[in-house]
């Protein structure tokens, strides 16, 4: 993300702290954090993957919708999410992949207002009984081979 971009993308989320639309749950290490996912390793190097937006309700009733940017290598690479959807995984968006790769977000609110951030997918999948992480190798291409069409979800 350029200088320039990174400057509004604070800029904006300040404003929205500061007019009490809160994100207080997606505070990671002081700094605010709006994008997280989970992956889940599924056999032959191909993990499954989620992209959610992390924030407190309050926040995520303003959101209009989002729109994920992935790897040039991913058919149909812009892709819009409109349905906030259930649980923790708001504005969801699933898939499988080789490797990490950044993904553009723009997130729209409804008043109009827009902001734009960079997340770098982490494929590393954590384990709840012992919390042990088992990470994928890299790889050039993040997409090279699809989940057989049995296998795929949609979103």
């Amino acid at each position: 993300m350029s200088k320039p971009r990174r400057i509004l993308f604070w800029l904006l989320a300040a404003c929205l702290l500061l007019t009490n639309v809160s994100a207080s749950s997606a505070q990671v290490k002081g700094s605010v954090r709006l994008a997280d996912n989970v992956a889940k390793y599924v056999g032959s190097g191909l993990f499954e993957w989620t992209i959610f937006i992390r924030a407190d309700e309050r926040w995520l009733g303003q959101v209009s919708y989002v729109v994920y940017t992935l790897h040039p290598t991913f058919p149909n690479p812009v892709r819009t999410v409109r349905e906030r959807g259930r649980g923790p995984y708001a504005f969801a968006l699933s898939d499988y992949a080789r490797a990490e790769f950044d993904i553009g977000i723009l997130i729209v609110l409804k008043n109009g207002s827009s902001f734009e951030e960079q997340y770098h997918l982490n494929l590393i999948e954590k384990s709840k009984e012992n919390n042990q992480s088992r990470s994928t190798t890299p790889s050039t291409a993040p997409n090279t081979r699809r989940a057989p069409p049995q296998q795929r979800r949609k979103p």
